[in-house]
């Protein structure tokens, strides 16, 4: 079940990788782009960059899958069978999409003002940490080395992941100007 992302990370990644749906995944990252793009809507009100804002995750979750796999493929040791394959880590990544999801979500109670601006961004800053702690835990059960192995890895990862997110970015806002 993907809401388990939030109580048991380490069963639902590994449950994840072991049994890929591609439809699910693809189903979670377009509801997860959902109250972000309403965000946009409202404070843009064009359907273009919206549509923009929901490509950007889809892309975005590929990217991140990509990452991951590569770091798989390249530092799993030969002699062992290779855990994951593409798809199982597609089917990962999209559950670390749920908190981005509620991110959205909490981003949009913060307009209400005052205190729900408060709660919203109490709340945000504690998905944001569970969200960089469940990426690690997806590292270290892709890798399944030791903790100073994955945590080197997993930094590479989220270094070259912002990378290339900024080429992206920067990709994206020369296509919407």
């Amino acid at each position: 079940m993907a809401i388990n992302i939030f109580l048991k990370p380490t069963n639902t990644l590994k449950d994840s990788l072991e049994n890929p749906s591609l439809i699910l995944s693809l189903i979670i990252v377009i509801i997860s782009a959902i109250p972000l793009s309403i965000l946009i809507f409202l404070g843009s009100n064009n359907f273009f960059i919206t549509g923009i804002l929901l490509l950007s995750f889809i892309i975005n979750w590929l990217v991140l899958s990509i990452v991951f796999w590569t770091f798989s493929f390249m530092f799993i040791p030969k002699k062992t069978k290779v855990q994951s394959n593409f798809i199982g880590i597609l089917t990962a990544t999209s559950k670390l999409w749920l908190f981005l999801f509620l991110i959205g979500v909490f981003t949009l109670f913060s307009l209400l003002g005052n205190i729900f601006t408060v709660i919203a961004g109490i709340m945000i800053f504690i998905l944001s940490i569970l969200l960089i702690i469940d990426s690690f835990i997806l590292m270290k059960i892709i890798i399944d080395t030791n903790n100073t192995k994955v945590f080197l890895l997993w930094i590479l990862a989220v270094i070259l992941y912002t990378l290339i997110n900024s080429i992206a970015f920067g990709i994206t806002t020369l296509l919407i100007l």
